[in-house]
Formats: structure tokens, sequence, C-alpha cells
């Protein structure tokens, strides 16, 4: 009787591991998109200098996202040239939308890295991505 209780014990307890396994599996890899607020926006090259941005017209700009919209960041857009990226450059700080991973890049097999807010990965160079406001 008690080897019958163990065995059903041990069951459950393996069953209930493989769903919670899958459902982190499911949640924490398959990044295609991500509902994100941007944190802050930092200008580089010639945006960071008003002279320089005279001169040549050209710059960037870094932006953490966050999921909860409060630091530290999770994610940095490289903003550019990119027309997408023009979009999240002129999102102020606290606006809300999601980031989308491109049909060529989910061909490719390529997923979002995972959310760090010690380590906040760079997204967004590759114009694997693009960025949606949300109302």
């Amino acid at each position: 009787m008690k080897r019958n209780k163990l065995l059903l014990i041990l069951v459950t307890c393996l069953m209930l591991n493989v769903h919670i396994s899958c459902y982190k599996q499911n949640v924490y890899s398959n990044f295609d998109e991500i509902e994100v607020i941007v944190v802050n926006k930092t200008p580089r090259g010639a945006y960071s200098d008003k002279k320089t941005l005279i001169n040549y017209k050209v710059g960037w700009y870094e932006i953490g996202l966050s999921r909860d919209g409060k630091k530290p960041i999770e994610y940095i857009w490289r903003v550019g040239e990119d027309p997408y990226s023009y979009i999240i450059m002129n999102a102020k700080i606290g606006d809300k939308g999601i980031i989308h991973l491109r049909d060529w890049a989910k061909y490719e097999k390529i997923k979002l890295p995972p959310p760090n807010k010690k380590r906040p990965p760079i997204i967004g160079v590759f114009e694997e991505i693009y960025w949606v406001r949300q109302k």
C-alpha cells in the first residue's frame, strides 16, 4: 500500500515537473514579440554634441527598454538610420510598444535574447526586429 502511494506521488511530481519546464521553455525562450516600455534615451555619436550634430547631421540613440517600465533596463535598442528606428527614436520615456521579430528573422530561426537587467542585450542592430507603439 505504501509502495503504491509512493509511486503515485513520484509520478505526479514527475508530471508536474515536466509541465512546469515546458511552460518555462515556452514563456522564456519564445520571444517573437514582447511588450516593453521606453525607460531612458541616451544620445550617442553626433547627437551627444549639438555642434557636431549641426556639422554632420547624423547620430543615434541607445534607448533602454523594460517590460515593467522601471530601471534597471532589460534591452537596449540601438537606434540609427532605419525607418523603424526613427519611430522608436521619436518615442518619449514612458511610451509603451511591442518589439516584434521580422518574418525573415523567424525564418532564419533568430530569437530575441532573453531580457537581462544586469547586462541588457543590444537589439535592433541587424534590423531583425521592429517596434510598434501601443496607444
